[in-house]
C-alpha cells in the first residue's frame, strides 16, 4: 500500500469514526421533539433551555427565557450552570448537531441534559427548511458511496472480490453502509413532524 493509499483509508477511516459517533451520541442522549420540549417547559419549572449558537444567532433570534452559553465555552463556563443542576437542560441550536455535543459534555459533567431533536432556533418563530434536514440524512449515504468508490479505485482488490468487483457495486455498497447507519425513517418523519409543527408555532 502506497502513502496515498494510506492517507486515503485514514481519511476514510476518520470520515466513518465521525459518524459513527454521532449515531452514537444520538443513541446515548435523550432526544426531544419541538413539541415535547414545549409541553416540558409548559408543565414544569425544573426545565430550562440552553442556547449553544453563536452570539451573532442569538442576537438574530432567540427563544424566549433561554440561557446561552455557545458550544466552544460549555466547557469553560460549566459552572454558571450549577444553579440549574436540578434541572433537566435541553439544548437547542440550529440543526441540532452542536446541541448534541453540547449534551453530551453536560451529561459527562454530571448534568441531566438533553437535545432538542432536529435543531430548532426557529421554534418560537419560522419552520426549519427541509433542504437542511434531507442534507442531514443524504451526507451519509454521499459520504458512503464516495467511500466505496474509492475504495475500488484505490484499494479494491483487482475485480478478485464480489463486492469490490466493480466500481458500481463497490459504490452501491458503500451507499448502503450510509444508508444503514441512519434511521432513514425516522429522519423522514421527524422532518415532515418538526415542520409541521414548527410552522404552528410560528403562527403563534
Amino acid at each position: 500500500m502506497n502513502p496515498g493509499q494510506i492517507i486515503l483509508s485514514l481519511f476514510i477511516a476518520l470520515a466513518l469514526y465521525l459518524l459513527i459517533k454521532r449515531i452514537w451520541l444520538a443513541k446515548t442522549i435523550k432526544d426531544y421533539t419541538p413539541t415535547e420540549a414545549s409541553e416540558k417547559l409548559r408543565n414544569s419549572r425544573r426545565v430550562m433551555l440552553l442556547d449553544v449558537r453563536t452570539l451573532k444567532e442569538r442576537k438574530a433570534q432567540s427563544i424566549k427565557k433561554s440561557v446561552h452559553i455557545p458550544l466552544a465555552e460549555i466547557s469553560s463556563r460549566v459552572d454558571e450552570l450549577n444553579k440549574f443542576r436540578s434541572h433537566e437542560i435541553i439544548c437547542y441550536c440550529k440543526a441540532g448537531i452542536r446541541s448534541l455535543s453540547a449534551a453530551s459534555k453536560l451529561k459527562r459533567k454530571g448534568f441531566n441534559s438533553a437535545n432538542l431533536k432536529g435543531g430548532n432556533s426557529t421554534m418560537e418563530f419560522r419552520s426549519i427548511k427541509m433542504k437542511y434536514k434531507l442534507l442531514k440524512l443524504i451526507f451519509p449515504v454521499l459520504l458512503g458511496a464516495t467511500g466505496g468508490f474509492l475504495y475500488y479505485n484505490f484499494i479494491g482488490c483487482n475485480g478478485s472480490c464480489a463486492i469490490t468487483g466493480s466500481p458500481y457495486i463497490s459504490t452501491l455498497y458503500g451507499a448502503g453502509i450510509g444508508a444503514v447507519l441512519v434511521n432513514w425513517k425516522s429522519g423522514i418523519n421527524s422532518i415532515r413532524k418538526n415542520n409541521n409543527i414548527l410552522e404552528k408555532e410560528g403562527e403563534k
